[in-house]
């Protein structure tokens, strides 16, 4: 079994931030990708139920595919489970996979779970980093107040 595989899902599904920041920031004519949807796609089918074209893409899921460029890229506690460098970087070479000049990434950093010792400032520079090694730059905010931890980052 891949270690990078969701075992605290149920623990943050209900309340996961990245999906209540994207409700506020995204249109319903936005093509959206959710990496590291889980096994269930509760956040995709959630976000289809609410009138948004939503596609997922999960390591325990196979056969979930995600096709061509997006205009909103989510990222909820996937970055922080990652146990080493290599699978950061391949999760990050993932992500530049389906990303275009104007897609927004909002993607989070929590501190549990937490599988690396990658301070919040580190991680933020692996993932600028990897925008800008694609050949895009971007306007980053983190995101304060309730919605804490998350980051919006908009490829240019």
């Amino acid at each position: 079994m891949d270690t990078r595989t969701k075992t605290y899902r149920k623990a943050f599904v209900p309340n996961a931030l990245v999906y209540k920041v994207a409700q506020v920031k995204i249109s319903k004519d936005d093509r959206i990708l959710d990496i590291g949807c889980g096994v269930d796609e509760y956040h995709p089918k959630m976000l289809r139920s609410y009138g948004y074209t939503c596609d997922g893409i999960d390591l325990s899921r196979p056969d979930l595919t995600a096709r061509g460029k997006y205009d909103v890229i989510l990222l909820s506690n996937v970055l922080n489970v990652q146990t080493n460098i290599k699978d950061l970087e391949d999760t990050l070479d993932l992500l530049m996979q389906y990303v275009n000049v104007g897609t927004t990434i909002i993607w989070n950093y929590t501190n549990k779970p937490r599988k690396m010792d990658i301070t919040d400032d580190s991680m933020k520079a692996y993932v600028l980093d990897r925008i800008w090694q694609g050949g895009y730059g971007h306007y980053h905010e983190r995101l304060g107040g309730s919605w804490r931890g998350v980051y919006v980052t908009k490829v240019v």
